[in-house]
């Protein structure tokens, strides 16, 4: 199966080579161009790709190695994965129409402009843009990858575009493509980041192969993929935004998150993703020689929680859920699950996300106390406590949350069985709604948008039976009725100011019901040669660009 997949991926960068010598590929020639967030050594530097290039002309090395920890992507197809790995991947393969800056903004990128109303959102694409295999980019290209998102997506991803009339999207000429909605949402023109282009011809021609061959009009082409050891991009030269500093990226699957950051120190990568905090925090007191901590000050987007089933028998009795509430002590345990990249949480979005509501820490109700939370155990008919079953992957930081639960909530008589597996078995389990009361699970958000962490992971409408959240807080529990509505009022509102004013009632009345239990939020980072410039994040996933390089 490797050789064979080894085999094919070869075959068709040959043939994508082939067809690339004949295109003339060059880069878009409007003024427009395409804005990234590029980070450095703990600082913001929002700069546009275009701008970087110019001031970097080379790469003192051709080949960047990534360490991915996160785990291999099964595939890389644009629409029906959702693992960091993948969209790691994904990132170097395809464009969307926008992108959004450190602040949220969406800047262009295949899209040079655009007009947004309550009704429609127009795209002005931009002239010149090739494929790797040198096809030319259409108006049907666009509207095929909107459809294929909206209409054919799995993961709950067609969740974010409720508001789209897919079926009805039109081009009005060989550039705009107009996209009507059928009701209001504000923060609609951000999803149109997650939706990657795809060469409509060559998606339908290929069938299931196109997610282990993909084509794209990113900044680079995956010419080898080696299941279980890594996968290569090399260069697309005819990239419409200048072709990359870099010649070779190889994205290596290493599982052990210490063997990763060995490989980092030794030269045996460039850069580490999801590394432990412990070590961010090494590299940030300078323990560490030739190796940076980068992030960005915006990069506080990801929440790890404590999420309740409300479909179990203890989890849906909201003393329970109190008594649990009662059991967490924020302040210390985040220095142990998350140390040097992590702040005590109490909101359902994190620091970083527009909305926040920053008075919530000093009057947050469910403050430490296991006295109160006897008593609320008590209360709810469970003095002798009772057994119940945690899911969680086998990230670090979950694990340690994990058994820093367990052991706070023996304190209380509650024997929390703790069951581990991976993170795409865990979500099978959880579909079912059955076996589990408790599960850890993270949502991130992009930092202009709240509900980007909350609207497909959170909405009642979207739980339940086939649904794309896993909380089974459904419109018949406590409390969910007044959740959806807060979260549609926000979704309909334009004006800042009051949108504000809903975000700050929506996070009292998560409170109020305690949905789930937010711990700590987490500053991204990844860990990098003191060489490697120019890298970019998309939300809080590592990007890499045509600007990025060696110094």
């Amino acid at each position: 199966m490797k050789k064979r997949r080894l085999l094919a991926l070869v075959l068709a960068l040959s043939l994508a080579l082939t067809a690339c010598s004949g295109s003339s590929g060059s880069s878009s020639s409007t003024t427009a161009a395409s804005a990234e967030t590029t980070a450095s050594e703990g600082e913001t530097s929002g700069t546009e790709e275009t701008a970087a290039s110019e001031a970097a002309t080379s790469s003192s090395k051709d080949t960047l190695v990534i360490a991915n920890t996160s785990g291999e992507p099964g595939n890389l197809h644009p629409y029906n994965t959702v693992s960091v790995g993948a969209v790691m991947a994904q990132l170097l393969v395809f464009n969307s129409l926008i992108t959004l800056d450190e602040n949220g903004e969406a800047q262009p990128s295949l899209a040079e402009s655009w007009e947004v109303t309550e009704d429609s959102i127009t795209f002005t694409l931009r002239e010149g843009v090739t494929f790797s295999n040198g096809d030319e980019l259409t108006v049907d290209d666009v509207i095929f990858s909107m459809q294929e998102m909206m209409l054919n997506s799995t993961g709950g991803k067609a969740t974010n575009y409720t508001a789209c009339d897919a079926e009805n999207i039109t081009a009005t000429d060989d550039r705009t493509v107009v996209v009507p909605l059928t009701e209001a949402n504000s923060s609609q023109l951000s999803y149109f980041e997650d939706i990657f282009i795809v060469d409509k011809s060559v998606y339908e021609e290929m069938g299931d192969q196109y997610q282990y061959e993909p084509v794209g009009t990113g900044p680079f082409v995956l010419s080898e993929w080696v299941v279980g050891d890594h996968m290569t991009f090399t260069r697309n030269e005819n990239y419409w935004d200048g072709a990359a500093l870099l010649e070779t990226v190889t994205i290596r699957t290493i599982s052990e998150v210490s063997q990763a950051m060995i490989e980092v120190e030794t030269g045996g990568a460039d850069v580490m993703i999801s590394p432990d905090g412990s070590d961010v925090e090494r590299v940030l007191n300078g323990e560490i020689d030739g190796v940076k901590a980068v992030t960005d000050d915006t990069l506080v987007l990801r929440n790890n929680n404590v999420n309740f089933n409300h479909n179990s028998e203890y989890m849906s009795n909201k003393l329970v859920r109190e008594a649990i509430a009662y059991c967490i002590d924020r302040e210390s345990w985040t220095s142990i699950i998350s140390p040097g990249t992590g702040t005590p949480a109490y909101c359902n979005i994190a620091s970083g996300i527009w909305g926040w509501d920053e008075s919530m820490s000093e009057n947050y109700p469910y403050q430490y106390d296991l006295e109160k939370a006897k008593e609320c155990l008590e209360e709810a008919g469970y003095a002798d406590g009772f057994t119940c079953v945690l899911y969680t992957d086998n990230r670090t930081y979950h694990q340690a949350l994990a058994e820093l639960l367990q052991a706070s909530l023996s304190e209380i008589g509650i024997d929390m069985q703790i069951e581990t597996m991976e993170l795409a078995k865990q979500k099978e389990l959880m579909a079912t709604g059955e076996g589990y009361d408790l599960f850890l699970l993270d949502n991130v958000g992009s930092s202009g948008d709240p509900l980007s962490a909350l609207w497909r992971d959170s909405h009642p409408q979207f739980s339940g039976e086939g649904g794309s959240n896993y909380l089974w807080y459904t419109l018949d529990k406590e409390g969910a009725q007044d959740y959806a509505d807060i979260l549609d009022a926000i979704r309909a509102c334009y004006d800042d100011t009051e949108k504000m004013e809903l975000c700050l009632e929506m996070q009292q009345i998560f409170t109020e019901n305690l949905i789930w239990l937010p711990i700590n939020s987490i500053q991204s980072y990844v860990l990098a040669t003191e060489s490697l410039e120019g890298l970019s994040f998309r939300q809080d996933v590592l990007k890499i660009t045509n600007a990025t390089y060696f110094s």
